[in-house]
């Protein structure tokens, strides 16, 4: 079922520096020369006269103009903005508009595909009626505002009389064409949101098989659960055979580069001393044995006078080694 309701659309001309610069409940319209404030006005208030005043009363502003085809566009996207009013299920859109800006989180597409059909059986309310700050002379528009009257885009038929007051209508003879446009539009949005929703459902079950990917390598350590158990949809297998006994070290600082092997199993250490007198052939050999002190070594004789000189020498029993415990190393293959 159609209803009509005359409107009213107030606009202030204003150099706009910063977003948001007309208010709240402002659109911002940006001509060539200025960026226009525009505020649509749901209440219908009577004669042209009242409406002027009440637009005075908001920015010091006015009943529009129309001076291009781009102006006549931007006032007809704001009539397709305000004009669908919800009649007697308000409840119903209010949901609507809430659904679709948060089933992603909260709704399954689905229940806002029903939403929407919803939305398309609640009886629609289009306007009627502009009124536009302008009078008619010798069947031509001329603006309050002395603004150019080059632009029209008049109904057929129109204007027949000279007016003190304009008002923008919508074509009667295209109306149900219009409203049935705007159904086919949101038809077509339900088809689009079943598309999206495919594509959705593709996209999520690839994230649950790609969660972890494939060759994935994950270090159990102890007291801590196992790959299986954390994602128990996968395939493990233990590798932690081809690692055994290893210990593990950020790569540089003179050791072995990465990938080259293994380091050697041992650490650089004082092991044996060698000793020889002066003269030919006499040599004494001293093995050292960690944790116990070596045999007395004659040095030489201390210079002040025959006192001999011997030294010994200990070996530490343990090296330094990080505290460590055993890991075990999982790798996702399938």
């Amino acid at each position: 079922m159609l209803h009509l309701l005359i409107i009213f659309i107030c606009f202030s001309v204003k150099l706009i520096y910063a977003e948001g610069v007309c208010g709240d409940g402002w659109d911002v319209f940006h001509d060539e020369y200025y960026d226009i404030c525009y505020k649509y006005i749901a209440d219908g208030m009577g004669d042209y006269q009242t409406v002027v005043t009440a637009c005075k009363g908001e920015l010091d502003s006015s009943l529009p103009t129309i001076n291009s085809q781009t102006e006549q566009d931007f006032l007809n996207q704001m009539i397709v903005k305000y004009k669908i009013i919800e009649n007697s299920s308000l409840a119903a859109l209010k949901e609507f508009a809430a659904m679709v800006g948060t089933y992603f989180t909260t709704i399954t597409m689905t229940y806002a595909i029903n939403i929407i059909q919803v939305w398309l059986n609640i009886t629609i309310w289009m306007v009627d009626g502009i009124w536009l700050d302008a009078s008619i002379k010798n069947k031509h528009i001329v603006w309050t505002d002395r603004s150019s009257g080059e632009y029209e885009n008049w109904m057929s038929g129109r204007p027949v009389n000279n007016d003190n007051c304009v008002e923008m209508l919508a074509d009667e003879a295209n109306r149900d064409q219009e409203t049935e446009r705007f159904i086919r539009n949101s038809r077509r949005l339900i088809d689009e949101l079943k598309h999206n929703q495919n594509n959705q459902q593709a996209q999520i079950v690839q994230l649950e098989k790609s969660q972890v990917p494939i060759d994935f390598v994950y270090v159990q350590m102890p007291g801590q659960a196992e790959p299986k158990t954390l994602w128990p949809a996968y395939t493990w297998s233990d590798v932690t055979v081809t690692y055994a006994g290893q210990f593990f070290r950020a790569e540089g600082g003179g050791s072995l580069a990465f990938g080259k092997g293994v380091q050697a199993d041992f650490a650089p250490r004082l092991a044996s001393k060698q000793r020889k007198d002066g003269g030919d052939t006499w040599e004494y050999s001293l093995d050292m044995k960690p944790g116990v002190w070596t045999e007395w070594i004659y040095s030489g004789t201390a210079i002040s006078g025959g006192t001999g000189i011997f030294n010994r020498y200990l070996v530490s029993s343990g090296e330094v080694r990080p505290l460590n415990q055993a890991i075990r190393i999982f790798k996702r293959i399938k």
